[in-house]
């Protein structure tokens, strides 16, 4: 007998994860508006500007997977792995096309995405 390992993954419709990208994009658009007025009254400068950009892009992890961890039931934390890894890989591919590297900064991107899809997926199944 053959076990399944990605099967979960795999027999969900295109539109569970068209609503959860929008449910990602949504959340992290409004999290970065809230950071941006933050950002307007704080006379720190635009120096947090890209640590709140990644805890935007979290916020948004986390709800994607909450949400679709929530729809399938089972496995979350495979979802939420996914849902971060493809957010990570998403954004990490812009910003080298951008012009930019790999840096501390990207390990940093890549933990805080990857935990907050993840505490998001297993939240949602349980």
């Amino acid at each position: 007998m053959k076990k399944e390992r990605f099967g979960v993954l795999e027999k969900q419709p295109p539109v569970l994860w068209l609503k959860a990208v929008l449910i990602e994009a949504v959340t992290a658009f409004l999290a970065v508006l809230l950071f941006s007025v933050l950002l307007l009254f704080v006379p720190a400068g635009f120096r947090y500007a890209a640590f709140f950009a990644t805890v935007s892009l979290g916020i948004g992890c986390f709800f994607a997977a909450l949400f679709t961890a929530r729809k399938i039931g089972k496995k979350g934390w495979l979802i939420g792995l996914a849902v971060g890894g493809i957010t990570f890989l998403l954004v990490t591919a812009i910003a080298l096309l951008a012009g930019g590297g790999f840096t501390v900064t990207t390990l940093f991107r890549m933990a805080i995405l990857l935990l907050c899809a993840l505490i998001g997926g297993v939240l949602g199944v349980g």
